[in-house]
């Protein structure tokens, strides 16, 4: 039984960090204007042996880590939509516009878009917590005890 808890401690602690990284580029994706993609999709946080650090920023929110993305629109970026659109998103937080800019590839004009956001706890996938794992050997409990 003592094994066991160690397990589970480790593996909580262990994934304490996780982020369900495929949710938040589709999620990021679905809130884009016509036109624009990703070029860039970038996090920078903290890892389970190593803790966060605090924003520099004294209005942004307590953060996890910063995402940083690179988009490209072939139209003229609305930003306040933009930004309104991915601080609606759950878990990312104050997010802001670095730099607009044209840029040319191919013959082809585009609008270059830096912006960053942080990622507060709602981010976090939360698999392993305590709290997950109860409920869910509390559905397995339960399910067995139905199925007899």
């Amino acid at each position: 039984m003592a094994s066991h808890r160690l397990t589970t401690d480790a593996r909580e602690a262990g994934m304490a960090t996780e982020i369900a990284w495929r949710s938040y580029l589709d999620a990021v994706s679905a809130v884009l204007p016509a036109g624009m993609s990703i070029d860039d999709f970038t996090f920078t946080g903290p890892s389970p042996t190593t803790a966060g650090t605090a924003s520099a920023d004294p209005l942004q929110g307590l953060s996890i880590g910063t995402l940083s993305l690179q988009l490209r629109s072939t139209t003229a970026p609305v930003t306040s939509d933009l930004l309104d659109a991915l601080d609606a998103l759950p878990g990312i937080d104050s997010p802001w516009v670095a730099s607009v800019a044209t840029a040319e590839e191919e013959g082809t004009t585009y609008y270059a878009v830096s912006l960053s956001a942080v990622f507060n706890d709602a981010a976090l996938a939360g698999r392993f917590s305590a709290d997950a794992l109860a409920t869910t050997e509390g559905d397995a409990a339960a399910s067995t005890e139905g199925g007899e």
